[in-house]
């Protein structure tokens, strides 16, 4: 058996299983024979040379290819191999045939009942994998994620907008495997940052959209707020904050007016805010990108509320990200960054200032800030690295 020849017959075949509207015929030419650049065609074994030529002419006698031939002065040389059954090479080199995977993969798909949007994610799936591609981070190679995704689809379908679930709760509910959902995430995060229409935000925040996080934290609060679980009333105006369990935040009332209300990014500066500063606002830590269920809260509490309202994050895409989204849940009033406007920060890439391009406009006082940003070029910080102070002196 000649490696060389197989080495060449697979070339042919994937080219032809991958471009199956193409009307010329597929051909390797001479300077592709070779496995190894340092030995090029007609290699220096002439025992190599020998089953190259045997096998190939093997082939050539059941038809599926071709072999052409150029004479020189002294002998001949293979010039080209040309392709004409390419399902034939397949079996005679044991190699899996694209197509005949792909109806077995088709076969074996559990498709969502008819008229469902994912059908036609499976089909796209289906349709690059058909050309020798990748879809949403899936190859042909990985066809066993295929029917996890589509179950995964499903169950995200069904959650109820009030449950929270991580990773590794979701996978082993709904998918029978507590580390099923993880490698899905970059799959899963394309196909719903598509679906809801929300291009800028890494998978992760889509996610976090459709209530699924790495980690399920309660939401930690303080402020002049009132919590009702079954027949007890829970108040926030503790110091320094209360963690409050995610389905209870549908039901909250206001105890009094608040001075304003702050939104901070991170669990270290709110943790320092609020063991340092006591004053009558209402201030809630996002947990990073804010999840589908903090977001109905944020903004039902807007609602009641008249106080200025700010948020504090990280200076960088994903801060201000995450302020964006806070504003369009704000609708009209307006989310006043406090401590993002950093005058020494870091350089940002070329794809973070493509970003911050892409996130104009969010409102006024953020667009000054980012705008300025475009123009220096810099202004990243942690915002860790920004000491607590009250938005309102």
């Amino acid at each position: 058996m000649s490696q060389q020849a197989i080495y060449c017959l697979k070339q042919l075949v994937r080219k032809a299983e991958t471009q199956p509207e193409r009307k010329r015929d597929v051909l390797l030419k001479r300077q592709d024979f070779t496995m190894d650049p340092q030995d090029p065609y007609p290699f220096r074994s002439a025992d190599v040379l020998r089953d190259f030529h045997a096998y190939l002419s093997t082939a050539e006698q059941k038809k599926f290819i071709s072999l052409e031939w150029e004479k020189h002065y002294i002998g001949t040389s293979l010039e080209r191999i040309r392709l004409h059954d390419a399902k034939g090479v397949a079996g005679l080199i044991d190699y899996e045939y694209l197509p005949d995977k792909l109806v077995q993969i088709e076969a074996d798909i559990r498709r969502p009942p008819d008229g469902h949007w994912l059908n036609a994610v499976v089909d796209q799936v289906l349709e690059a994998w058909r050309h020798g591609k990748r879809k949403y981070g899936l190859t042909i190679d990985q066809a066993s994620r295929l029917n996890i995704l589509v179950d995964a689809v499903q169950a995200i379908e069904t959650l109820p907008e009030s449950r929270i679930l991580d990773y590794r709760q979701f996978g082993a509910r709904q998918l029978g495997d507590s580390k099923a959902l993880l490698p899905m995430v970059s799959a899963l995060g394309q196909i719903y940052r598509n679906r809801l229409d929300k291009p800028e935000l890494s998978y992760e925040d889509v996610l976090a959209e459709l209530n699924l996080v790495k980690m399920v934290h309660p939401v930690l609060i303080t402020g002049p707020l009132s919590f009702r679980a079954g027949s007890q009333e829970i108040n926030s105006a503790v110091r320094p904050y209360l963690g409050v369990p995610g389905d209870l935040l549908g039901e909250f009332s206001l105890l009094d007016n608040p001075s304003y209300l702050l939104t901070i990014e991170n669990l270290s500066s709110f943790l320092e805010y609020t063991s340092t500063i006591e004053e009558d606002a209402i201030v809630l830590y996002t947990g990073g990108y804010p999840t589908r269920r903090f977001q109905r809260f944020y903004q039902t509490l807007l609602s009641r509320i008249e106080a200025p309202v700010f948020h504090w994050g990280d200076s960088d895409p994903h801060g201000f990200q995450i302020l964006k989204t806070l504003q369009k849940l704000a609708g009209e009033k307006t989310v006043q960054p406090h401590e993002m406007e950093i005058q020494n920060g870091d350089p940002f890439s070329e794809e973070q200032l493509r970003h911050i391009e892409r996130l104009i406009p969010v409102n006024p006082p953020t667009d000054a800030i980012l705008l300025n940003y475009l123009e220096k070029g810099e202004g990243i910080a942690e915002q860790e690295t920004q000491t607590a102070h009250p938005p309102i002196k």
